[in-house]
């Protein structure tokens, strides 16, 4: 992910092993993510930094989540991130607002 020529963030791309990754599509997720970041138009340093710390730091309590969910299913990543998704549906509430209170109801009761 790049602004103005420098790197700002980094996409992982997760692909089963028997599939090639397709590099052009890849690019494109990344460039979608950088204009997402950025958006709306000319933003500050600061802003930018601000806007990452966020992503950062949604990104991090909904992997904390899955984690949690992951004990208490029993289950797999994939599957606990997949229910995580499904409760936000289910709530109306936003993936990390979710993965908060997953994570808070997991903490008051451990």
């Amino acid at each position: 992910m790049h602004w103005r020529g420098q790197a700002i963030g980094g996409l992982n791309v997760f692909v089963k092993p028997a599939m090639t990754p397709d590099v052009e599509l890849g690019q494109m997720f990344a460039d979608l993510a950088t204009l997402t970041v950025l958006q709306p138009g000319d933003i500050s340093a600061d802003q930018l930094v601000s806007r990452i710390h966020e992503a950062v730091s949604s990104r991090a309590v909904i992997e904390q989540a899955k984690g949690v969910l992951a004990h208490q299913l029993g289950a797999d990543m994939s599957s606990a991130f997949n229910e995580l998704l499904n409760t936000a549906r289910r709530t109306g509430e936003s993936l990390t607002a979710t993965a908060t209170e997953v994570v808070k109801k997991a903490y008051r009761s451990g």
